[in-house]
């Protein structure tokens, strides 16, 4: 085997290892840190949260979504701050959502994320809040729900890592996070730590015609003695 005909084959193989990691998807604010927050921020709608669109379609007041700093009202492992959706007993349809981008077209991808369910048995708070988890656009993937533990002190102490997988049908997809109506006595959800994870998978059509290409100037250098 001469020099050439080994280096197309490496470059070859070179290419199909590192092609699945080729693109790069990440979240932007994912842990909540980027805005700065006293205790409660109401009214994210109106407020602002950085990588995030905030939606409140019932003017609740307070409103929601809320931005919280922990070192108020319960405890988040993975930073100082997390924003809360929810409402007592009822749908209030508040959600945060967030558009990825560069996303390769039938790729699947993972969403990792903690949440914690509001407990204070001395409020009367002792079910299980929920929240659904949707792709809006850019994947037909279902929607996912989810019903956290509730937290065993005081508001929300009890966090859990989940993950939602989707396909990408677009190279950008936009992903909720919504409350639900709680179930018993719940009250308010908390969303920390988001992000993605997952790795550009090249469609079968471009592999099969590359690896045809390769065998075929692999032959050819053979049978000309390049």
């Amino acid at each position: 085997m001469t020099r050439k005909l080994l280096a197309i084959i490496v470059i070859g193989l070179v290419f199909i290892v590192i092609a699945p990691f080729a693109n790069a998807v990440s979240i932007i604010n994912g842990s909540f840190e980027a805005d700065t927050w006293n205790g409660y921020q109401y009214d994210l709608e109106t407020s602002g949260l950085t990588g995030w669109t905030a939606l409140d379609p019932g003017n609740n007041s307070p409103a929601y979504p809320w931005g919280i700093n922990e070192s108020a009202y319960g405890v988040t492992p993975w930073g100082e701050q997390f924003v809360v959706i929810g409402g007592y007993g009822v749908d209030l349809g508040t959600s945060i959502q967030q558009t990825v981008s560069g996303l390769v077209v039938g790729s699947i991808y993972t969403l990792n994320f903690g949440l914690a369910s509001e407990g204070y048995s001395a409020g009367g708070f002792d079910g299980n809040a929920n929240v659904q988890l949707s792709m809006l656009a850019g994947s037909a993937t279902a929607s996912a729900f989810y019903s956290p533990i509730l937290s065993v002190n005081t508001y929300w102490d009890t966090w859990a890592m989940y993950s939602y997988d989707f396909m990408a049908n677009a190279t950008s997809a936009t992903f909720a996070f919504e409350d639900l109506a709680m179930t018993g006595r719940g009250y308010d959800i908390g969303i920390d730590n988001v992000s993605i994870s997952g790795r550009a998978i090249p469609e079968p059509a471009t592999m099969t015609l590359f690896g045809l290409g390769m065998l075929g100037i692999a032959a050819l250098r053979k049978r000309f003695k390049m």
